[in-house]
């Protein structure tokens, strides 16, 4: 349910179908836990293909963009919705103040899961996959 959850609201809505359908105990939320300012970072040094629209990330600060993109060899840019500062509008909506609620409601049901996102995308994947086992 990637995103699908995204206010308070719908976690309850959600909650009580899984509680109707006898589905409570199948549950498990993951937050991947991220401050925003490296949301900020992350996101807007994605990059794109302008052909086959592969999606490039570099989310490490030194590591070096890309220009070409290394599955077809067509330019990658920028999207718009990446810049630094259309990134940070967006959190305002949608970043740490606003999942605060949703951390808070799955804790209290006993199954979020925190996963920390500032590591490597190798180590959050292990991770991931140890709360999935």
């Amino acid at each position: 349910l990637d995103g699908a959850i995204r206010n308070l609201e719908q976690a309850k809505k959600y909650q009580e179908f899984f509680q109707t359908s006898n589905l409570v105990d199948e549950v498990q939320a993951i937050h991947l836990a991220m401050p925003d300012e490296v949301s900020v970072i992350r996101l807007s040094r994605r990059g794109v293909c302008t052909q086959c629209n592969f999606i490039l990330t570099y989310p490490e600060v030194d590591e070096p963009e890309l220009t070409t993109c290394p599955k077809c060899q067509a330019p990658v840019v920028k999207r718009l919705d990446d810049q630094p500062e259309v990134v940070r509008e967006r959190l305002r909506d949608q970043g740490n103040a606003a999942l605060k609620p949703l951390v808070d409601f799955y804790t209290d049901h006993n199954v979020l899961i925190t996963v920390d996102a500032t590591q490597g995308i190798e180590h959050v994947a292990t991770d991931i996959a140890k709360v999935l086992a």
